[in-house]
């Protein structure tokens, strides 16, 4: 009965409209309460001033679309850019970010913000109404609803799928741009190679990590056994295309490139990025173009590595177990049954499938050979295909193996994230499923961007508001202005200033987790905190602790 009911255009999609309408409206309510998330403000600046100016000097580790998508609205709010700042002059993104948030006359940082999210919430209804119809197209109505069920109510995507981030829109754009090449090679039509070419140059410019695409293209056309006349045609439709809009991208940083030295003379052979941009800019004679060069840093600092916390152990280089240890515990338990659901369904693997496995398995390659493991919003890209490839072997053969038992089965787990989903709502950022714990055990098991990015500090306040309190000392994990947020700039003690006798001028101590356990710092520091049970925890990211025995000094200093 559901299956027929589904089949009908009206039912469909009005199931579809009320699911992503649901998640707009989660997104739009925890845009409107978080702080700004630590990357935000320096995103959200280099695109402003690209805007502006022509000038890419602020993090240019990143490409231009989506930070100049998400500051599009600023161009009619026209806040100060602060380019006679002492952070524009020495192209410091996160203190112009600040600059521009906190630091106007006439609007608050929340005036600003709040518009440059709204445009990567859109992404986010691009994204599901895409699954939605591309799927219903292509493999079923039953197989799009479930795909779009599972990707609204993602917490991982809700989350990121709000912020001034350059995350949500590479995994959007990736996404799109498998699509447009699948239609390319099924139809094979010259305005199909445009399309693909316009989809795979709004990728590169999105992220560089989009440079997964040049693999699974060239998986994908040999799996397809393409004439090689015709693979010859849409290559070069698809490198003429991407090149264009990689070129206009950059607009006069690519004017500029002109007079800049040679790429073979800049980049150097430290990666194999690095050596195949060397080997192509001396024999295509390319100049340094910033896209070059930012995907050489990029390359540069998979190689060099990043601090990174799991399971209480702080690394400075990636491990191969981290992204799908990520996977396991900050997937919606409901995704995970359902994903179990269809292991053994592969066995019915149809070559039609292999546009969602191609870009996910190399994607996760990509994952485990990563130096760079700082947060599941780097794997975002595989839950859309991840989604859709369950979507289709439950839709097509849950029954035939799991006979009378599929519909309970397949309920079940739809019920488990509806209750997860809505619990966490509006914290998202902080979800752990329940089998680990949740969010109360999340700094146990990953931090930075995974729990805490600085979002819960206007939350903090409120909340010492309710309370009538602001004799408080903070550490906080951020990029936010704390003055704007009236703190008074009190420091909680470490404990070798405790030993030394010093006593906090507060009551209360609110800390970020992150610096909690010690991510980016010495652990023991804040280790008299940790054996504290927390007062209040304001978001799952900032913990609260009465420290009134502390600063009485009614603990005698060998304590600590």
């Amino acid at each position: 009965m559901w299956s027929r009911l589904l089949h009908r255009r009206a039912v469909w999609l009005a199931c579809v409209l009320a699911l992503v309408s649901l998640q707009f409206a989660r997104q739009f309510t925890a845009a409107l309460q978080e702080t700004q998330v630590f990357d935000e403000g320096l995103h959200l600046s280099a695109g402003y001033t690209i805007l502006l100016t022509g000038d890419y000097r602020l993090n240019p580790e990143h490409p231009p679309l989506g930070r100049v998508l998400n500051a599009l609205p600023l161009l009619f709010l026209k806040p100060d850019p602060k380019l006679d700042s002492q952070g524009w002059k020495e192209a410091d993104a996160i203190a112009v970010g600040r600059d521009l948030l906190y630091h106007q006359q006439t609007l608050k940082p929340e005036q600003i913000l709040l518009p440059a999210r709204l445009v990567t919430i859109a992404l986010t209804l691009v994204l599901a109404l895409t699954m939605a119809f591309w799927m219903r197209a292509r493999y079923g109505p039953p197989a799009a609803l479930l795909a779009v069920f599972l990707v609204t109510l993602d917490p991982n995507l809700s989350a990121h799928g709000h912020y001034v981030t350059t995350d949500f829109i590479a995994t959007l754009t990736c996404f799109l741009a498998v699509l447009a090449f699948d239609r390319m090679q099924r139809r094979g039509h010259p305005l199909d190679i445009l399309w693909a070419g316009l989809a795979l140059g709004a990728a590169l410019v999105s992220k560089f990590s989009a440079v997964f695409l040049l693999p699974v293209f060239a998986v994908l056309w040999l799996l397809h056994r393409t004439p090689w006349r015709t693979t010859l045609l849409q290559l070069a439709g698809l490198i003429l295309v991407s090149g264009l809009v990689v070129a206009v991208s950059y607009g006069p940083e690519t004017l500029r490139s002109r007079h800049a030295p040679r790429l073979n003379d800049v980049v150097k052979k430290d990666t194999a990025i690095g050596y195949a941009l060397r080997v192509g800019g001396r024999y295509l004679h390319l100049p340094a173009h910033p896209f070059f060069l930012g995907l050489n840093e990029m390359a540069l600092h998979q190689k060099a590595g990043h601090p990174s916390y799991m399971l209480g152990m702080v690394r400075l280089h990636g491990t191969w177990s981290y992204f799908p240890f990520v996977f396991l515990v900050k997937t919606p338990l409901g995704a995970l049954l359902l994903c179990l659901l269809a292991l053994p369904l592969l066995r019915r693997f149809s070559r039609d499938l292999l546009v969602l496995a191609v870009p996910l398995g190399i994607y996760w390659v990509l994952c485990l050979t990563s130096g760079i493991n700082i947060g599941v919003r780097h794997l975002l890209p595989v839950f859309p295909f991840t989604y859709a490839l369950v979507a289709v072997l439950i839709a097509r053969h849950s029954v035939q193996v799991y006979r009378k038992a599929a519909p309970a089965l397949v309920g079940v787990a739809c019920l488990v994230l509806v209750g997860e989903s809505a619990y966490i709502a509006p914290h998202d950022i902080a979800f752990f499923n329940p089998a680990v714990g949740g969010p109360a055990n999340g700094p146990k098991l990953l931090l930075d961007s995974n729990l805490d990015w600085g979002q819960d500090l206007g939350n903090l306040r409120r909340w010492l508001d309710a309370r009538g309190r602001n004799d408080v000392c903070l550490a906080y994990f951020g990029s936010a202005d704390e003055k704007y947020f009236r703190f008074q700039g009190w420091a909680i003690p470490a404990n070798m200033h405790l030993r030394a006798g010093e006593r906090p001028p507060c009551h209360l101590a609110a800390i970020s987790v992150t610096l909690l356990e010690g991510v980016y710092h010495e652990r023991a520091w804040y280790a008299w905190l940790r054996a504290r049970q927390p007062l209040a925890r304001i978001g799952w990211s900032i913990y609260v602790y009465d420290t009134t025995d502390v600063s009485e000094g009614r603990i005698p200093k060998e304590s600590f």
